[in-house]
C-alpha cells in the first residue's frame, strides 16, 4: 500500500466531465451511507462543484472530508464486520456491469446505477421511506449521475452475483441505505 497520497484539486481542471461525475459518485456513495451533512452539502452545492471542477474555495474541503470519511468507514463500529464493507455500497455488481458493457460504462456510471438499484430495493423492502429515497434519487439526477445501462439485466446479474449465495442459504450482505447517512445491509430480497 502507498505510504502517502497527494490530493491536489488543481488536477481536476484537466479531466473530462465524465471523470468528474465518476469522482462525485464516489463522494455521494459515502455521503448516502454515512454522513447526512455531506449529503446535504452535495444536494445544495454539488452542481456548483462539478461546474467549477472543484476549484471553489471549499472544493478541496469537500474532497478531503469525503476521503477521510471513506477511510474511517473501514473501522466504523456502526457497521458490523461482514464479508462486505458498507464502503461497498454501489460496488457489488457494478464491476460486472462495466465488464458486460466492454467498459463503455465508466466505473462511476456503473456504481451510480447500482446505488440507484440499492435505493429502490431498500424502498421496496420498507427499509427506506419513499420520500427519503426520492430525495436521494433526485440528488443523483441533479448531479447528472447515470441512471440506466442496457447491460443491466436481472437474468444475467442475479445468477452470477447472488444465486449461488441464495442457493447455499448464505446471507448476501448487500449494502444499501436506511436513511440519509444511514447505511445498512439487505440479506434477502
Amino acid at each position: 500500500p502507498p505510504t502517502s497520497a497527494l490530493i491536489d484539486s488543481c488536477f481536476l481542471r484537466t479531466v473530462n466531465h465524465q471523470s468528474l461525475l465518476d469522482g462525485i459518485a464516489e463522494i455521494v456513495k459515502v455521503a448516502v451511507v454515512a454522513d447526512a451533512n455531506l449529503f446535504e452539502w452535495l444536494e445544495r452545492d454539488g452542481q456548483r462543484y462539478i461546474a467549477s471542477q472543484f476549484q471553489t474555495e471549499d472544493g478541496m474541503s469537500l474532497i478531503c472530508h469525503a476521503a477521510e470519511l471513506f477511510l474511517s468507514l473501514k473501522w466504523d463500529p456502526r457497521f458490523p464486520r461482514t464479508r462486505t464493507s458498507i464502503r461497498s455500497f454501489g460496488h457489488i455488481f457494478s464491476r460486472q456491469l462495466e465488464g458486460e458493457s466492454d467498459y463503455a460504462l465508466s466505473h462511476g456510471e456503473a456504481i451510480s446505477i447500482e446505488m440507484r438499484v440499492a435505493v429502490q430495493l431498500a424502498m421496496l423492502r420498507g427499509i427506506l421511506a419513499q420520500d427519503v429515497g426520492a430525495r436521494i434519487l433526485d440528488c443523483f439526477n441533479r448531479l447528472g449521475l447515470a441512471s440506466w445501462a442496457d447491460v443491466l439485466d436481472a437474468h444475467t446479474s442475479w445468477p452470477s452475483v447472488f444465486a449461488s449465495q441464495f442457493e447455499k442459504g448464505e446471507d448476501f450482505a448487500f449494502p444499501t441505505v436506511a436513511g440519509i447517512g444511514k447505511g445498512t445491509y439487505l440479506s434477502r430480497f
